[in-house]
């Protein structure tokens, strides 16, 4: 047997069992049964992150079925990244746990759920580009147009930047799905800083554009990540598979 496909194998029942302690609904409080009457307080990053593992482990067996065990690595990749995401939920789930109590909803309103991820699928429902059409991103890139555009422009000019850059990826629908999914998460993110802190200033509560800068600056260090995991895939996508891009929900800029 494979490496990859003996620790994946290996991987999959501990993680599941791991799974069960991980995951409380957003929406059912913290720890603190004193937060459970306040509908927004909710550890939505590990709820979020937590789901994301287990619909990857879901379907990576669908997927390797149909490749004859390749896509097992694209699969296992995705799954450590959110792990190590998963590592650092619980703080950020604590600092956006004061403001909650308050009713603004930073965290919860930034993550999309899961339920939203489109049903599995064996193909594209398209026609998918060949892999002549697929040449990775740069993440030093992506990364150093974040920085740079929201230190001259703040959340607002970061806004228009990551439009014009997802508008770019609409050309290539069967590539750079994770790339785009990171776009389009920092788009929304950015989009809700400004108003989270007007919400934060007319309740007297300190500002919370630092949280959602650190939101956005957890995402920019996943990008060479992500771009290496799109180059992995891009030939079963260019064969139709739609791994990554139909495993993540559509994330509309704004609630």
């Amino acid at each position: 047997m494979d490496p990859v496909e003996m620790h994946t194998n290996s991987l999959i029942p501990n993680l599941f069992a791991f799974l069960i302690l991980l995951s409380p609904g957003c929406g059912q409080g913290g720890n603190d049964p004193a937060d459970a009457p306040q509908p927004c307080v909710a550890p939505c990053f590990r709820t979020h992150m937590a789901e994301a593992i287990e619909l990857n482990l879901d379907r990576m067996p669908l997927y390797a079925d149909l490749t004859d065990g390749v896509s097992r690595p694209i699969s296992a990749s995705l799954i450590l990244g959110e792990l190590a995401s998963l590592a650092v939920s619980d703080a950020v789930d604590g600092a956006a746990r004061p403001y909650q109590a308050e009713g603004v909803c930073i965290v919860c309103d930034d993550f999309v759920s899961m339920e939203t991820v489109p049903a599995f699928r064996e193909t594209f429902e398209f026609d998918p580009l060949p892999i002549s059409e697929f040449e990775p991103l740069d993440p030093a890139r992506l990364v150093d147009l974040i920085l740079d555009t929201y230190a001259c422009g703040g959340f607002e000019g970061l806004s228009d930047a990551l439009e014009a850059e997802i508008e770019e990826l609409e050309a290539f629908p069967n590539f750079h799905c994770m790339v785009r999914h990171l776009l389009e998460s920092i788009l929304r993110m950015s989009n809700l800083a400004p108003l989270h802190d007007r919400e934060a200033t007319r309740l007297g509560l300190p500002s919370t554009r630092d949280l959602s800068w650190s939101l956005v600056r957890m995402h920019t260090l996943v990008f060479a990540a992500a771009v290496e995991v799109d180059a992995t895939a891009a030939p079963l996508q260019a064969e139709g598979l739609p791994i990554i891009c139909r495993d993540v929900p559509p994330i509309p800029p704004l609630p």
